[in-house]
């Protein structure tokens, strides 16, 4: 990403601060991450162009959720300015700063607040740059828009970009990664490849000649991970190694060297990682032991209190606990330790700004999954509040007849607020009412549906949905079974119902007959709904009460990542029956 000069603002100097505990002060932020759950965004920090998604353009120190994102946040990244995340479905949100169409609306109107990226709705990764974005889809392609002076969108170098256009030449790729003006790609090979601004050594083909094409970085493989900072960048192999190149002059590379220009990769004095992230002119590096190492510019005390003012060989940060996760801003560090607490150091960005090079933890953080880091704003993804929770989780309804579930909150974050509940998905002729429509950790609720006509008979999900507008997570869904008894011959029913695949797996489920009214042969069975990639068969065909059929989901490579329900049908004759499976696709593997 681009590392630009921050406006000036109120700064807190904290130069005697001891460790910090629980309960300290300030914040900062992070790195970029995948994960795959239904995570809520909080940033805090500079908040000039509206980058924290609040809704304003005040800076904080304090994390606030970025409005109009209910959960779902699979992935969040930073650039300069402006924020990207991936959805729940593989839609791209951006905000933020938007001069030079990096948000990629078509416009150069900055957003305060979340908005769609056009044009995309099944990508696996994003990474923002300095004033451009980039976005990896799930069949391996990339997405560039914004910036293109250095023709870092992988096209000629021009004008702005303001909506997604496809890199060519690079494909197979399952990361991305962006600096001032460079794009990185790692592919499922494990090779990485660059194009953009090259002046630096950034592009690692051993020259110093701009790239609008993807060309492969000399002489390395077996990478599991990419980073860039300004105009350096790093790879992660998977023996635990790192190597780095590009800008070295402020001890950036973590060889013990200074260059001004690296133009092929070399190895960082450090080993057994398992995370890295790089700041404007500065690295990090997590250990399989829990230990953070830093190295490269420590003007602002980002590497370590005192030290070097150029740090070029890593040195283990104190005053930290077991850390998983570490990301470098401009002028300041982040670290997500094992229990989901955020800690931070260096000239630390926010209302006022922060500055020790003392470890603290970031106020009213808690349960964190994943952190990310902009040039002088941070980001978050946190755990929901609260999950909601039915018991039971199915039933049969006849006609004329009524069921009911217990509906609660549980937590385990401390939460202490009520949720409004909605019920959707119920079939005709079937209404549902509640004690209660509001519902809190200790406080339950009982969902009752009634059935007084006869409602068509079949398995049916229903979504019970609870909402507290104020949480980080606004909303959690859950599903009740409910089965219509028929008046017909037989029904059936699915054991599990829900289950996770891979692309390129498969998983099975058992379909069980039970019949009714003296039924005594057999019935086809068939799929409606499934997802696009993920195939079906039967064995054996046709079900009986004797013989269960075994259903075998196969989900292809290129199969979209997303949570979908479908049915199975049975048919005979004198009746049918219908049951619902709700099937995850898991994401691609970083």
């Amino acid at each position: 990403m681009v590392w630009r000069e921050r406006r000036g603002g109120a700064r807190l100097a904290l130069a005697g601060l001891v460790a910090a505990a629980a309960g300290s002060l300030i914040g900062a932020g992070p790195a970029t991450a995948a994960v795959p759950a239904n995570m809520g965004a909080v940033a805090w920090g500079d908040n000039q162009h509206g980058q924290l998604g609040d809704g304003t353009t005040r800076d904080t120190s304090v994390p606030a959720r970025a409005a109009g994102l209910t959960g779902g946040i699979r992935q969040i990244a930073g650039g300069h300015e402006h924020t990207l995340a991936v959805g729940p479905n593989g839609e791209v949100w951006a905000w933020g700063s938007n001069d030079r169409g990096q948000l990629g609306d078509g416009t150069r109107n900055n957003h305060p607040l979340p908005t769609r990226v056009p044009g995309i709705d099944n990508a696996v990764a994003v990474a923002g740059g300095g004033m451009f974005s980039l976005a990896v889809l799930a069949d391996g392609t990339v997405k560039a828009w914004g910036d293109n002076a250095f023709g870092q969108l992988g096209i000629l170098a021009g004008p702005d970009v303001l909506s997604p256009v496809t890199v060519p030449g690079v494909g197979s790729v399952l990361a991305v990664a962006a600096g001032n003006a460079h794009s990185l790609a790692l592919r499922a090979d494990g090779t990485v490849w660059g194009w953009g601004f090259n002046r630096s050594g950034a592009l690692g083909d051993g020259t110093l000649i701009d790239r609008r094409t993807p060309a492969p970085v000399h002489d390395l493989t077996g990478v599991r991970q990419i980073v860039s900072g300004s105009g350096h960048a790093m790879a992660l192999r998977a023996d635990g190694t790192v190597y780095a190149w590009g800008a070295g002059a402020e001890g950036e590379l973590g060889n013990g060297q200074t260059p001004l220009k690296q133009l092929l990769p070399v190895a960082a004095n450090v080993a057994q990682v398992v995370h890295i992230s790089a700041g404007r002119q500065h690295s990090l590096a997590v250990c399989a032991d829990g230990s953070v190492w830093a190295w490269g510019s420590n003007a602002d005390h980002q590497v370590i209190d005192g030290g070097l003012v150029k740090q070029p060989v890593p040195v283990r940060v104190p005053g930290l606990p077991s850390i998983v996760q570490a990301a470098g801003a401009a002028t300041s560090s982040v670290a997500l330790d094992s229990t989901g607490a955020v800690w931070t150091w260096g000239s630390v960005a926010g209302d006022p700004t922060v500055d020790t090079g003392v470890p603290f933890t970031v106020a009213g953080l808690a349960k964190v999954t994943a952190i990310a880091a902009g040039a002088f704003h941070y980001l978050a993804l946190v755990k929901p509040p609260f999950t909601v929770r039915l018991s039971p989780t199915t039933g049969t309804v006849a006609a004329g007849g009524d069921i009911s579930t217990q509906v609660s909150l549980a937590t385990d974050t401390g939460y202490t607020g009520a949720a409004t509940l909605t019920v959707n998905g119920l079939p005709p002729g079937v209404t549902a009412s509640l004690t209660s429509d509001t519902v809190g950790v200790g406080s339950p609720t009982t969902l009752t549906f009634h059935n007084p006509a006869g409602s068509p008979a079949g398995t049916y999900p229903i979504t019970v949905t609870a909402t507290d507008k104020a949480a980080a997570v606004t909303a959690q869904t859950t599903t009740f079974q409910l089965t219509v008894a028929p008046a017909g011959n037989f029904m059936i029913a699915l054991s599990p119902t829900s289950g996770a695949i891979a692309p390129g797996a498969s998983t099975t489920t058992t379909v069980h007959l039970t019949p009714l009214n003296g039924f005594s042969g057999s019935a086809t069975l068939s799929t409606t709904g499934l997802p696009a990639g993920v195939t079906a068969t039967f064995a054996p065909g046709p079900v009986s009460a004797r013989n269960p059929a075994t259903l075998t989901l196969l989900a292809a490579p290129n199969s979209r990542p997303g949570t979908y329900t479908f049915t199975v049908a049975a048919s005979a004759s004198g009746g049918g029956w219908t049951a619902a499976y709700e099937l995850t696709v898991t994401g691609l593997a970083f």
